[in-house]
């Protein structure tokens, strides 16, 4: 089997890199383990998680139907996880309404489960929440000049991110920001 053009940072991590690459009925455990971990991980790795998501979707490592089978599966599992994570439920929502407008996960795929997880109010209102993120309803799927503004701007991301795991060139990641007229988060070190 040939090995896919994989991001720097999913071949450090040989052990997610053979799961990648020779067991694709475990992709969606991809997802659910990257959640998980990013809930106990600071905005800057949490938005890593992400990227490597969308990175794994756009190289068709990652289908939609294991997409949204990890999703679900951290749907199932809430009410378990927010006792050890109390922030659980808006960590999950933020990364779901992400995949629904990255196209990551099919709107198509999330609508049934409204119906299919009543039995859980945590994931009744991460659901809730998620249609109120993106807006136009979860039956419908996201479109306009907007929606692609912003996902060439994080494509573009994915590009400077993965340029950094490989070289560590902050300067070079500046240059490339600013290019982008994207202004370093508050978090990140100053110049000076």
């Amino acid at each position: 089997m040939p090995v896919p053009n994989l991001p720097p940072a999913v071949l450090a991590c040989r052990s997610c890199a053979l799961v990648l690459v020779q067991a694709p009925q475990f992709h969606h455990y991809v997802i659910k383990r990257g959640v998980l971990r990013a809930m106990d991980e600071a905005d800057r790795e949490r938005e890593l998680i992400a990227i490597l998501f969308s990175s794994l979707y756009v190289r068709e490592v990652l289908t939609n139907e294991q997409a949204a089978r990890g999703f679900r599966s951290l749907l199932e599992s809430l009410d378990d996880v927010s006792i050890d994570t109390p922030l659980a439920a808006p960590l999950l929502s933020h990364f779901l309404a992400d995949a629904l407008l990255e196209g990551i996960v099919k709107p198509a795929d999330v609508a049934p489960w409204r119906d299919e997880l009543n039995s859980s109010a945590r994931a009744a209102g991460v659901l809730a929440e998620v249609e109120r993120r993106v807006g136009s309803g979860l039956l419908s799927p996201p479109s306009g000049a907007n929606l692609d503004a912003v996902q060439a701007l994080r494509q573009q991301m994915v590009s400077v991110v993965e340029e950094y795991l490989c070289s560590d060139d902050v300067a070079e990641v500046r240059r490339r920001l600013r290019e982008l007229n994207v202004r370093p988060p508050p978090w990140a070190p100053s110049r000076t």
